[in-house]
């Protein structure tokens, strides 16, 4: 999908019902194009298009060298990701080389507010990795009373940085910690049957040894097995990096 696709006009419609009171307290929000309604919001929604969280982020993602990866839409475009990855900046961890990603988040139906996560890329194997939200979902609602959804040109910079000192931080603790068996399982059953069979023939060439190679077998199965224009990748994939590392905090603490 190209980033054209998702930048389509997007206009609010007020919904007035006749003999009713406070019937223009909701409004439509449609897809100008194609006259389809994208979603039905309070008129204390604020809408902030595709188009103008782009331009807000772009003179900054370009000065740091950004690429775009991948634009996917979900819901028939009510709700938009975009993933760009920094290949100038490198972060080396022993053997390992890994990018600094940025994923933006953008919805208009109220499922997601104006969102951005810390992400990785590491290169030996082409597996991307989201490391954590940096931009939080409280000051970033889609409100007409919200001041705050201006920041993205000083947001993106320091989740930048925070992504670096994340993976200096962590990486050295997922490699030096071995894994707990069970943890195995408790990876395993984060994902779908459809690619159980490839993940088993994966972790028997590949036993992990540490959590770093338990993430790494995480990350592999959702950056080449599951289907990318599934929104219920994206979440799960969300949710990897947090998985793994609670269980490598507790197996510190109880050594």
């Amino acid at each position: 999908m190209n980033m054209s696709d998702s930048l389509f006009p997007v206009m609010e419609e007020s919904i007035q019902v006749e003999g009713l009171k406070n019937s223009t307290d909701y409004k439509f929000i449609i897809n100008a194009e194609t006259s389809e309604v994208l979603s039905c919001m309070t008129d204390e929604y604020r809408l902030v298009t595709n188009e103008d969280v782009i331009k807000k982020a772009m003179p900054v993602l370009k000065d740091n060298g950004a690429v775009l990866t991948s634009v996917n839409m979900f819901n028939n475009g009510a709700r938009t990701t975009y993933r760009y990855r920094f290949p100038k900046i490198t972060v080396k961890i022993d053997k390992d080389e890994l990018h600094p990603e940025v994923i933006i988040k953008n919805s208009y139906d109220g499922s997601t507010n104006i969102d951005a996560l810390a992400g990785a890329f590491r290169l030996v194997c082409s597996n991307g990795l989201i490391i954590g939200r940096t931009y939080g979902h409280t000051k970033n609602k889609h409100s007409i009373w919200n001041k705050n959804l201006d920041s993205l040109d000083t947001i993106i910079p320091e989740m930048i940085q925070t992504s670096i000192q994340t993976i200096k931080e962590d990486v050295p603790n997922l490699q030096n910690t071995k894994i707990k068996k069970s943890d195995i399982s408790r990876l395993i059953e984060m994902f779908p049957s459809t690619v159980m069979e490839e993940l088993t023939n994966y972790l028997v060439v590949n036993p992990p040894k540490t959590y770093w190679d338990l993430l790494n077998v995480a990350t592999w199965c959702a950056t080449h097995q599951l289907n990318r224009n599934y929104e219920s990748t994206h979440k799960l994939e969300t949710g990897i990096y947090p998985k793994i590392m609670k269980l490598a905090k507790h197996e510190i603490a109880s050594a």
